[in-house]
């Protein structure tokens, strides 16, 4: 049985994208569906994606706005605008082919979930601070206020966020809980992700506007086009965390 511990992560298989289809199942289905493989078998997956133009909010959005599936339709009718839904909470994000998703899926073991959460989210973000060390950025985790769906577990760089980070967790034994463990790089145009997530609010009728100087993204600190980026990281991660 792979676990983690509040020390370490634990060793991971990671999926193809190619043989996984997200974009197809949906992604609170696939992230269901993820943590169903590592509870049935007993192992740890990664899974790194992009994905396409649009936002990700919580699931809870459904029943939260009444108004909800009648902006999704009108936003894919009127601009290609896609609206996922995600099983963890927080608040909405932005979805790009550039943007880049991590989801770990993995057993820990505990009487108390809620006292060992916060180890895992500062494992989260070790493994990508650690990626953008590699690049001579320096990231700290803080909130951000004024960014969209702001988090003690943010990374920032120079105050402005660069990774967002989430979790979900379901019980898969007696003291044992699968944890899906999410993390968004940005990468691409901070004002055009900015914008995404101000489109999906006004649409849904909300006063909340996100502030575009409040992020920031891999390629405004690196001198590397989104490809090469998301290629560098998934050869981190694979090398890092992975099986050989």
């Amino acid at each position: 049985m792979q676990l983690s511990t509040s020390l370490t992560l634990p060793t991971f298989t990671l999926l193809d994208p190619e043989d996984f289809p997200y974009q197809e199942l949906g992604w609170q289905e696939a992230e269901e569906q993820l943590l169903d493989w590592c509870i049935n078998d007993k192992r740890a997956y990664c899974l790194i994606h992009s994905g396409e133009k649009g936002v990700v909010v919580p699931h809870g959005y459904q029943q939260r706005f009444a108004n909800f599936q009648q902006v999704q339709a009108d936003l894919l009718a009127q601009d290609n605008f896609k609206v996922f839904t995600r099983t963890s909470g927080g608040g909405v994000v932005p979805a790009t082919p550039e943007v880049i998703n991590l989801h770990l899926v993995y057993l820990v073991e505990t009487e108390h979930p809620l006292n060992v959460a916060h180890a895992q989210y500062e494992l989260l973000c070790k493994l990508i601070a650690d990626f953008l060390a590699g690049y001579g950025i320096e990231a700290n985790a803080q909130a951000v206020e004024g960014s969209f769906c702001d988090g003690k577990y943010n990374l920032a760089v120079q105050g402005k966020k660069i990774v967002g980070t989430a979790q979900k967790w379901q019980k898969a034994g007696e003291n044992l809980y699968a944890v899906l463990s999410h993390a968004l790089l940005l990468v691409g145009d901070s004002a055009y992700l900015t914008a995404l997530t101000n489109q999906f609010e006004e649409a849904l009728g909300t006063e909340t506007r996100y502030l575009v100087e409040k992020t920031t993204t891999v390629n405004e600190w690196v001198d590397r086009s989104a490809e090469e980026i998301y290629e560098d990281f998934v050869e981190f991660v694979e090398t890092q965390y992975c099986e050989v």
